[in-house]
């Protein structure tokens, strides 16, 4: 399902590859859909099933941020940088700026490790403690760092990261 339409294509007819991204989009439609009828819990099985079927097989790390009001409902889930097999740039005042832009009250990060490892590197663990001190200044909370790794999500929250 992560495989780009021209790689389908490749292996298959125009046909088959168009028809696999229309489902790919109608899933990710759907299971996005479920996170509008609530509060975004982080730790809930509608976002992790949502970032495992949009992220979990992704061959390049990707950071996303989902953007929350102050009753934690969906303002905004950005792609927000792409990196490679190996890593993704970010940028904690981008983040927090787009915050401010959309009236953010609080975040949730999430990224995915291609190589099907959950668990958080020194790099993950340094970026995610230095936007949650930044976010504080700025009365934005950090609910969360997720990584996705093929169909695991690993909390950063739940790993002691975040207090």
């Amino acid at each position: 399902m992560s495989a780009s339409p021209s790689a389908v294509a490749q292996a298959a007819s125009a046909q088959v590859a168009d028809l696999l991204d229309a489902h790919r989009v109608l899933l990710e439609h759907s299971l996005r859909d479920r996170l509008l009828d609530g509060p975004v819990v982080a730790s809930g099985a509608p976002l992790q099933r949502y970032l495992v079927a949009t992220m979990g097989d992704s061959r390049t790390e990707r950071l996303r941020v989902l953007f929350l009001d102050g009753g934690n409902r969906l303002l905004a889930d950005e792609l927000v940088a792409r990196g490679s097999t190996g890593g993704v740039p970010a940028s904690v005042r981008m983040i927090l700026n787009r915050a401010l832009e959309l009236h953010a009250a609080a975040l949730i990060v999430v990224h995915n490790h291609p190589g099907g490892q959950a668990d958080p590197s020194p790099v993950d663990i340094a970026f995610t403690r230095k936007l949650a001190e930044a976010g504080r200044y700025l009365a934005i909370v950090l609910h969360d760092h997720l990584i996705v790794a093929g169909d695991v999500c690993t909390s950063l929250r739940a790993r002691g990261v975040l207090s």
